[in-house]
């Protein structure tokens, strides 16, 4: 008698970049053809490796991701064994597969009460979580401070962490023409603002450190990025990350990393500038702290405050 096959769904519905995407293209490596069925997010749709597989396009909105687990639901009837939830949220439905979650967006835990952030798309995620996180037989973690936050919340004893392996590329004799990189998308959290604001008054006493980021163009011109390197004459330049191997190699040309973002679940930037062997300049929150020294790190809350962790830091590299 031929056995049957351990057919699994992979769910990646809202998934398209950040954390989310870096733990999709993790997965491919452990994707089986004619096993796994994979849900993906219409931004994605254009990726050829998924032509193999039978895939389920999800549109980027409320209903398609309802009907999408809804859908899934009929799928386990089928003899579905396994059901990955990549997008970091409980599915609304409780399945008789085994259910894991990939936390990798601690924004849904770090809500407010005010009443802009109570209409905002985390917190309706943030709903989902508490609601339904019971529907979870497996909770997966990166690193310790995803590990802690959940812990507050889920049993410990449904929570692995693993650990990420990244294949890096260390150029020792490379010229080094940025003196920080950044790299991350324009969301409030990861703090562009407040980083900008402190380069600003770096300017203001004669320093310019050059700054490398990877802004699109819509957010380039929310956070006047030309205009205030114009009017500051800020030494700031951009690269959209658009091809993951090829950025990586600008970690190569960059003294350190500095990472003003007020709140990360994966934090990838600090694992990638930690094997590239670079220097970090971090937020002092718990993400942060296991990857540089504590005079490295700043209040991300205040641009004084990064302006002055930096100038202590081009002090002691003279």
């Amino acid at each position: 008698m031929i056995p049957k096959k351990k057919i699994r769904i992979i769910y990646a519905a809202g998934i398209h970049s950040g954390g989310g995407l870096f733990i999709l293209n993790y997965l491919k490596k452990d994707m089986k053809v004619g096993e796994d069925i994979i849900y993906l997010d219409e931004r994605l749709k254009k990726d050829r490796f998924f032509n193999k597989f039978k895939v389920i396009i999800t549109k980027n909105n409320f209903f398609s991701k309802f009907y999408s687990e809804f859908k899934i639901k009929k799928e386990v009837d089928k003899g579905i064994k396994e059901i990955i939830f990549l997008n970091g949220l409980p599915p609304i439905f409780k399945y008789k597969s085994n259910v894991i979650t990939y936390f990798q967006n601690a924004n849904i835990l770090n809500y407010s009460n005010k009443f802009d952030k109570i209409i905002s798309l985390n917190f309706f995620r943030s709903l989902k979580f508490f609601f339904f996180k019971k529907n979870v037989n497996k909770w997966i973690v990166f690193s310790k401070s995803a590990e802690m936050q959940l812990k507050k919340i889920i049993d410990k004893k449904l929570i692995y962490k693993e650990t990420i392996y990244i294949k890096i590329k260390r150029e020792e004799r490379e010229k080094k023409i940025y003196d920080f990189i950044y790299p991350a998308n324009g969301a409030s959290h990861k703090n562009h603002k407040n980083l900008i604001k402190a380069f600003i008054i770096l300017s203001k006493l004669k320093i310019f450190p050059r700054l490398l980021i990877t802004l699109n163009k819509v957010d380039i011109i929310k956070f006047k990025v030309a205009h205030l390197a114009k009017k500051f004459k800020l030494k700031i330049s951009n690269k959209p990350n658009d091809n993951r191997e090829k950025f990586l190699k600008n970690y190569n040309k960059s003294k350190a990393l500095i990472f003003p973002s007020q709140s990360e679940t994966l934090g990838l930037p600090l694992i990638e500038a930690q094997k590239f062997g670079i220097d970090i300049l971090a937020s002092n929150k718990n993400f942060a702290k296991e990857y540089t020294s504590k005079e490295r790190l700043f209040n991300p809350n205040y641009p004084k405050d990064i302006a002055d962790t930096i100038i202590r830091y081009i002090q002691r590299k003279k």
